[in-house]
């Protein structure tokens, strides 16, 4: 019987990294500081296409951060469902020696 092993939850920042380097890789937490000077010399009308740009992609986020959370609850949903499973069977292999060391004691003595 094997222990089951928990899943990896992860930290605020490093979801938000993980989904949004997916998406918009200008808006992740190491890039976003940057901006000014990746884009120093964008006209205004430039400026306003990735601003829109940018919030198509925190819209995506959401949509991405609520299937993340999603499959992180059944994961750790099943995690639990093991581990349960786990502890009852550990329980019941203890029971089950205990019995018969007993039952092996009465039998020496008959």
């Amino acid at each position: 019987m094997k222990k089951p092993t928990a899943p990896k939850v992860l930290s605020g920042k490093e979801v938000y990294n993980l989904l949004m380097s997916k998406i918009e890789p200008d808006l992740t937490t190491e890039q976003f500081q940057k901006l000014k000077q990746k884009y120093p010399e964008e006209t205004n009308e430039e400026k306003q296409m990735r601003l829109k740009r940018y919030k198509k992609a925190l819209e995506e986020y959401d949509r991405a951060f609520a299937e993340y959370v999603t499959g992180l609850y059944e994961s750790v949903h099943n995690y639990r469902k093991s581990a349960r499973k786990y502890v009852e069977d550990m329980a019941h292999d203890s029971e089950e020696k205990t019995l018969l060391q007993v039952e092996k004691q009465i039998l020496r003595f008959n």
